[in-house]
């Protein structure tokens, strides 16, 4: 700023300045004037430096938030998904604030008449609640999170939800003994939330790493956006907090912006869930959706028209053998098609429920049964529900619609060249799951 304020000084009083001085430099606002006896060093006042300025803050945003070599390291979908999820994020945010004044009131916050030691023994046991919720949700879905990562990831969400709804009851049915009760029955939704969502996130990630982006960076960038999204929602409950505008209208009112707030998390989940154009792994709608089109014309859809047309939102658990046999003809037609199949050398079983408007199947893999088996198992069952109502679903009839192992091969080819990974089976599935596949869902 000195030499700005000097240089018209310094002009006048150097000899011959006009005719002999020179501009031999010009970068960023900042100009080097030579004369034959001294240099002066100028640095303009311009708009430059508020547009350096602001490239260096999105340039220092991009570092922080996005993975290196953004777009090209990246699916393309990357930055519109991170746009929802940050929006999902901040309707969480909101709610815990919500959720936790209320369950604060409930231990005894603000009454004189509470004790530390009971406000204390309550949140041991929320608590622990959720910890062998985590743990029991673990063993049972830990093996099967990677089969259908958008309806995981959803139904994680809605457990965050339900918790979170549990929390702003709690207080209001105190009076009826349900505050604990509703506070534990909090913590296991969401402690389910965490493995659901927790495993769903792990396969988006490696989603997202498809294209040269590192798994340790695309992690660290991932906590980098809950991070600023957490920090904007403190200061967004700052400001509710701050004029009231939760309270305005009492409870009410409070339940009006917690449902708003709860809609709008659900619709920010389904719209970001949707553009996951995900090729790995190819779960059994999404599979069958493949199989109809190369049956129609020998192509397949791109994984992001697939991903459009799938839902997120769905039943994700399967039937038990028990209630599998009584709908597809007892026990003894299982044993029937079982060495059916076995004998023809298929590594899964397949059976048809006999009674009923929608076609269904359900599928059951055998123990060490590859991705290939998998596929072909979903394959088989989408052959099946192809049979007509009145057609008998015994083996004779399951062997007949087994896939021609030809055509299997060439979709198999398609479905590489259209940029899907088959080194994953559909439907990651547990030893002794069955699971149930709707031709039209």
């Amino acid at each position: 700023m000195a030499l700005l304020l000097l240089s018209p000084v310094l002009a006048a009083l150097a000899p011959n300045s006009q005719p002999s001085a020179r501009l031999c430099e010009e970068r960023s606002g900042v100009a080097l004037v030579r004369d034959r006896s001294h240099a002066v060093l100028l640095r303009r006042p311009s708009v430059d430096a508020g547009r350096a300025a602001k490239s260096w803050s999105l340039q220092t945003a991009k570092q922080a938030l996005l993975p290196a070599g953004w777009p090209a390291t990246v699916p393309q979908e990357y930055l519109r998904y991170q746009f929802w999820h940050v929006a999902q994020d901040l309707t969480t945010q909101l709610r815990n604030v919500l959720a936790t004044s209320r369950v604060l009131a409930g231990l005894g916050v603000g009454d004189e008449t509470a004790t530390a030691a009971a406000a204390t023994l309550q949140w041991i046991c929320r608590d622990g609640a959720g910890m062998l919720a985590n743990l029991g949700a673990a063993s049972i879905l830990g093996s099967r999170l990677g089969g259908d990562t958008r309806r995981w990831r959803f139904a994680g969400d809605v457990a965050v939800d339900i918790g979170l709804c549990c929390e702003m009851l709690a207080v209001r049915l105190r009076h009826r003994g349900l505050f604990l009760p509703l506070l534990c029955a909090a913590s296991v939704f969401k402690a389910l939330c965490g493995v659901l969502a927790g495993g769903a996130n792990a396969a988006i990630s490696l989603h997202w790493s498809t294209r040269g982006a590192g798994m340790a960076e695309i992690s660290a960038k991932g906590g980098a956006v809950g991070t600023l999204s957490g920090l904007v929602g403190l200061a967004l409950s700052l400001l509710i907090a701050r004029f009231g505008l939760a309270s305005a209208g009492g409870e009410a009112g409070a339940w009006c912006w917690f449902g708003t707030l709860t809609a709008l998390h659900l619709v920010a989940c389904e719209r970001g869930l949707k553009l996951l154009a995900l090729t790995t792994p190819m779960n059994a709608r999404r599979l069958a959706r493949c199989w109809s089109a190369f049956a129609r014309s020998g192509s397949l859809p791109p994984p992001s028209a697939l991903a459009a047309w799938d839902k997120a939102a769905g039943v994700l658990l399967g039937h038990g053998l028990e209630a599998v046999a009584r709908e597809c003809g007892g026990a003894s037609r299982v044993l029937e098609v079982a060495a059916a199949l076995e004998a023809a050398g298929e590594r899964h079983l397949v059976l048809r429920r006999e009674e009923g408007r929608t076609p269904r199947s359900h599928v059951l893999l055998r123990r060490g049964a590859t991705a290939a088996d998998a596929r072909r198992a979903v394959l088989h069952a989408f052959q099946l529900n192809a049979l007509p109502r009145d057609a008998p679903a015994d083996a004779e009839a399951v062997l007949r619609a087994s896939p021609d192992a030809g055509a299997v091969r060439r979709f198999e080819a398609a479905l590489e060249a259209a940029g899907y990974d088959t080194s994953v089976a559909c439907d990651t599935l547990a030893r002794a799951t069955v699971v149930t596949f709707d031709s039209d869902h």
